[in-house]
């Protein structure tokens, strides 16, 4: 609705008026200043229950305002006008999550627990899934003096919200689980980038349970993330020493040592963490990526298939198989594997470019072109896309396309130099010498010492007849290179041309 409509509207008027009401009320009240706030409510109530919507248009609106109300006198010890407010909520919406917290809170406040509870069971059968209601039956529980309920409730709670810091602290405090709960607090803490909380979480747990292998498995791994390589190992090996098999506390040693630059005993531990469970994809494909990065790449690319032994669409492993497969050049099995990856990322770039580049270098440049152009229907104006289409063209002699695809490439990225290039020699080609220049000129204005733009530039000025240009042009490639002979033996015809 706009602001001068909203003027007009009588049910927003009034609604906003009560609403200043109740927060205004409710401000107060935070600070610990009564004087006026029942006045203020009752002002709010009346304006609420003189002027209720008259169509459907405001009417949760209406009712929010209502519950709002509703729980202003609950903290004012006001249960009955609390109540009242609550009902009215619940009439208008009775599907409302809101209107059901309302109600039930009311009903808390003057002890009837047990029927705030049916209300909630009741909104939570509609809405199983609802954090807030799981966690007003959690408060009405304690309230009720069913604290073994309650806690349930939290439990719930974190399953429906795991980032809810807050219970995993009430579930530390009220359960025998305290090193369980602190440790799931940690990785929730750990999984929003919160790394040395998470760590505070963790040894938290560890007064309680200073031998947790749980604990210290996460603390462990925290403190690869952050890159505390030496103390991660200790962590590990204190839990090696009890439990020599230990297959997390292997691969999270192999990890910690590879952060470390230790390969060699990186390896060791990952075949261990291995031998203890061989069906474990990641870290197969973990240690396809060390080998690589030791150039053992025969070892790597069998590391690589047997991740894809165990899960043939394990997309982390058909990655690496192809960056290796491209490190290798073999390039007919990299173009099968980007097939494959493709199927499970259909528009990854990277992956689709690294598949054209295989088969220009296979020669199948058709096939390149066709795979640009599929792709570029499906992500169109994609640059790198573009970019590998332009080299496509060039190889094919396809110079009208070529000179299109550079100017579409041009409107992107107005100082790509590669594609400035390609178009004028493009423009040659086709013997359009003029916009050939224009083009190469400004390529040779980016990247000054591109002996190869300087050169096309001599040979336009040459078949214009530009005698003075070409010498200009020469004298430019023998800046770069003074061992160039063409440009040496082009000098010196235009040097003798001018001087008849």
């Amino acid at each position: 609705m706009g602001y001068f409509d909203s003027l007009f509207d009588s049910d927003l008027k009034a609604l906003k008026r009560a609403r200043k009401l109740i927060d205004d009320a409710g401000g107060r009240l935070k600070k610990k200043d009564g004087s006026g706030v029942v006045s203020d409510l009752g002002k709010a109530k009346d304006i609420l229950y003189e002027n209720a919507p008259k169509t459907k248009k405001h009417i949760n609106e209406y009712s929010d305002t209502l519950v709002a109300l509703s729980d202003s006198y609950v903290s004012c010890n006001m249960p009955e006008e609390a109540n009242r407010a609550a009902d009215k909520a619940l009439s208008l919406t009775p599907t409302s999550v809101n209107a059901f917290v309302g109600k039930a809170h009311s009903l808390a406040a003057i002890h009837s627990y047990s029927e705030s509870v049916a209300i909630l069971d009741k909104a939570i059968s509609q809405n199983p899934d609802n954090k807030m209601l799981w966690s007003e039956k959690g408060r009405t529980l304690d309230l009720s003096g069913d604290s073994s309920g309650a806690v349930e409730c939290y439990r719930k709670v974190l399953e429906i919200d795991p980032t809810d810091l807050y219970y995993y602290d009430v579930l530390a405090e009220r359960t025998s689980e305290r090193p369980l709960w602190l440790r799931k607090k940690g990785e929730a803490l750990a999984g929003q980038g919160k790394l040395d909380d998470a760590l505070g979480a963790f040894d938290a747990g560890l007064v309680h349970d200073p031998e947790n292998l749980d604990l210290l498995l996460s603390k462990g791994g925290v403190l690869i993330l952050l890159q505390r390589h030496e103390e991660a190992t200790v962590i590990f090996d204190n839990i090696l020493t009890r439990d020599p098999r230990n297959f997390t506390a292997h691969l999270n040693k192999a990890r910690a040592l590879r952060g470390s630059g230790e390969s060699e005993e990186a390896l060791k531990h990952y075949k261990e963490a291995l031998r203890s469970d061989p069906s474990h994809k990641h870290t197969w494909a973990e240690v396809a990526s060390l080998l690589e990065h030791m150039e053992r790449f025969d070892e790597s690319l069998k590391a690589f298939e047997r991740a894809l032994e165990l899960d043939s669409t394990y997309a982390p492993a058909l990655e690496g198989k192809c960056g290796l497969l491209k490190r290798m050049d073999k390039n007919q099995e990299l173009v099968d594997f980007c097939s494959r990856l493709l199927e499970i990322k259909k528009d990854d770039v990277p992956t689709i470019v690294m598949k054209i580049d295989a088969l220009i270098k296979l020669e199948r440049n058709e096939e390149a072109l066709a795979t640009a152009d599929s792709a570029l229907l499906d992500i169109p104006r994609d640059p790198d896309l573009l970019d590998r289409k332009r080299a496509v063209l060039g190889i094919l002699n396809r110079y009208d396309e070529q000179i299109k695809v550079c100017a579409e490439l041009l409107s992107l990225h107005p100082q790509h130099v590669g594609a400035l290039h390609d178009q004028g020699v493009a423009y040659f080609k086709i013997g359009k010498y003029h916009e050939a220049v224009k083009s190469l000129e400004k390529a040779a204005k980016l990247k000054p010492d591109n002996e190869e733009t300087l050169v096309a530039i001599k040979e336009c000025q040459k078949h214009l007849g530009k005698d003075k240009d070409v010498i200009d042009a020469c004298d430019r490639i023998l800046k770069v290179n003074p061992k160039n002979k063409t440009a040496l033996f082009d000098k010196a015809g235009a040097l003798d041309r001018l001087d008849k």
